[in-house]
């Protein structure tokens, strides 16, 4: 167990240092949780409020090598080279509702692997889930 958790540790600190150096500068990544397929930050400086209720925040997943594995087994060798995520997220604190607007997969060198538009439909927040977790973090 202590030598998978030292991977992960390792294997985030080289993320962050790789991936925030390509990223704005103007970034400030919080961690808001972690799962076996990686850890999971919050940018608290792309915080906005665009109505009173909703929040849009960025947020990124750096992958784990069991992620990684997980994401390759689905989606098929060109994630072998998997580094990291990053969402546009919606929030409706009032609703406790959520949905994604733009995603991007990255690769350790950079370059996007997969881009995607989000989702209109708002889905309900699950208790004790990821996305809990981000919404305790950034709504009032």
């Amino acid at each position: 167990m202590f030598r998978v958790r030292l991977f992960i540790m390792t294997a985030v600190f080289i993320g962050i240092a790789t991936v925030g150096y390509g990223e704005s500068r103007g970034a400030d990544w919080k961690v808001y949780g972690e799962t076996v397929f990686g850890v999971s930050f919050y940018d608290t400086e792309s915080i906005t409020h665009p109505s009173k209720s909703i929040v849009r925040v960025w947020t990124k997943i750096v992958y784990s090598r069991n992620g990684m594995i997980r994401l390759v087994i689905r989606h098929g060798s060109r994630y072998e080279n998997l580094s990291h995520s990053v969402r546009l997220w919606e929030i409706n604190c009032v609703d406790k509702t959520y949905r994604f607007l733009s995603m991007q997969n990255y690769s350790q060198e950079g370059v996007v692997l997969f881009s995607e538009e989000g989702k209109k439909d708002w889905d309900f927040i699950v208790p004790d889930s990821m996305d809990e977790n981000l919404y305790k973090e950034v709504c009032p």
